[in-house]
Order: structure tokens, then sequence, then C-alpha cells
């Protein structure tokens, strides 16, 4: 976004700039059937030790989507602020270090029967303190172009349904602008 909005405003452009992001992956790996805690539908790791940084049973928080053989399907976060050394790993070796973290953590034996990883290569934004100020300052700089508006993990949330609420805050930002230029014309 820096990049592309440099004409319109650099003083937004520089601050875009200057939000840190860290590298991260995503391994989904598929075992047989096996129990996990009905509790909660994942973890966060805060053990520095741990390739692992977080996990989702992905087949028992969205059931709709499991396989139809019953299989686990876990989604398995990598990375936090800085580069995490395992980011450097093959796929191969990534997973099997993300396995051995899934096994003492829930007790899940063996490889996974599949596996695939996702690698986002500075893809985590990296909030600092006052973000939410920055961002508002960004906006102030774009406010001469009512129908362009920021929306993704960079300005006001990294989850999906954050991101999803801005595309359609963006949306309707943009709509409204077109309305109201139509309207003069």
């Amino acid at each position: 976004a820096s990049a592309m909005l440099a004409d319109l405003s650099r003083e937004a452009a520089r601050s875009l700039a200057g939000i840190e992001h860290a590298s991260a992956a995503v391994a989904t790996l598929v075992y047989p059937q096996q129990p996990v805690p009905t509790s909660a539908s994942g973890l966060l790791v805060a053990e520095e030790g741990r390739t692992l940084s977080a996990c989702t049973w992905s087949s028992v928080k969205w059931p709709h989507a499991a396989p139809p053989s019953g299989d686990l399907v876990l989604r398995c976060f990598v990375g936090r602020a800085g580069r995490h050394p395992a980011l450097n790993l093959s796929d191969d070796e990534l997973v099997a270090q993300i396995s051995g973290d899934v096994d003492e953590v829930l007790g899940i034996g063996g490889p996974p029967r599949k596996s695939r990883v996702t690698r986002w290569e500075n893809g985590l934004p990296q909030y600092a303190v006052g973000h939410l100020d920055l961002i508002a300052s960004i906006e102030a700089a774009l406010s001469e172009w009512p129908g362009l508006a920021l929306a993704g993990a960079s300005y006001r949330g990294t989850g999906l349904p954050d991101c999803i609420r801005q595309g359609q805050q963006a949306a309707r930002r943009a709509l409204g602008a077109t309305q109201s230029r139509a309207r003069r014309v």
C-alpha cells in the first residue's frame, strides 16, 4: 500500500512503510481421527522453545468442512515477532518439527497422513503501541480522496472477521463517495 499511495500522499506512504511485519507459515496437518479437547477450538503456545505458535482443530471448529472420513484436520501456525528460525526449514522439515510439537502438546502421535505448508513472507503485521493512532493519521492524510479506504490485516485486526469487516466498510465508503459524486454531477 505504501508504494501504491506514494504519489497521493508521501506522509501516508511513509507511515504505512513503517508498519513492521513478521513472516509466518501455516501447516495444515491431517491425522487419523483422534480426540482433542472439545472445550476449545485451538491453542496458543507462549513457550519460545517450540516451533508451533498456535493451532486450531479445524475439523472440530468447522464440522461442516471436516473430511467425511472423520480425519482430524489441524491448522498449525509458525512465526512470531522477528524471524522464527524454523521458517528457514524445508516444508518437510517444518512439518516434522510441528508434528513433534503437536504430539507433545496434544498427545497426537505419528506423522500426519497429509500436510500442506503455506508461507507468508512479511505477512504478519506487528502492531506497535499507538498503532490505531498511526492508522488514524494515515487516513487523515488520505482524506482528500473520499473514495479511498484502507482494508486488511495491517490496519485494524489480523483475523478473517476483522479483514471482512474492514473490506465491507471500505466498500461502503467507496460506494458512498461514488454516489455522492454522482449526485453533484
